[in-house]
């Protein structure tokens, strides 16, 4: 069989993309100061205004300002780092092409491209080979430079 079909390919895509986020221990770390950050911060901005000391007050207020601020340094890195964690869990289409060929390459790109045909150039059995890396319809398949294709060996 030269030709592969790629659905086993695009369906372990979209179950990485639905698949809930698992909170690595430094998510789960991040998660835990934000929630602390704001309640404390929130408590000590509380207490400055129900403390009758001047210098106590400043004090924690200074202190609850700082704790809101970190709270919202946290939570804007755990909005922007969620996305990242989620798309280095999606598979790598170079590799489910080297793996369903056989073969080592350095020019299949990392996710899916569109219709139509790219060169590419691989190492396979310790010789260089180059051809043309053909995708219509979810359906690929690799054409050496001497017009033979090569074999799926899933």
């Amino acid at each position: 069989m030269t030709t592969l079909d790629l659905s086993d390919y695009d369906a372990s895509v979209q179950e990485a993309l639905s698949a809930p986020i698992v909170p690595e221990p430094f998510f789960a770390c991040l998660i835990a100061v934000i929630i602390i950050a704001w309640t404390a911060g929130f408590i000590l901005i509380g207490r400055s205004a129900n403390t009758d000391k001047q210098d106590d007050s400043q004090r924690f207020e200074h202190l609850g300002n700082f704790c809101v601020v970190v709270a919202i340094v946290s939570t804007v890195s755990l909005i922007l780092c969620g996305p990242l964690m989620r798309e280095a869990k999606t598979p790598s289409f170079a590799d489910y092409v080297e793996n369903a060929y056989g073969l080592n390459s350095t020019d299949l790109p990392a996710s899916k491209p569109y219709d139509g045909s790219l060169p590419v150039v691989w190492e396979q059995d310790d010789e260089v080979h180059s051809g043309t890396l053909n995708l219509l319809d979810n359906k690929l398949s690799i054409k050496e430079t001497n017009g033979d294709y090569l074999e799926v060996r899933q």
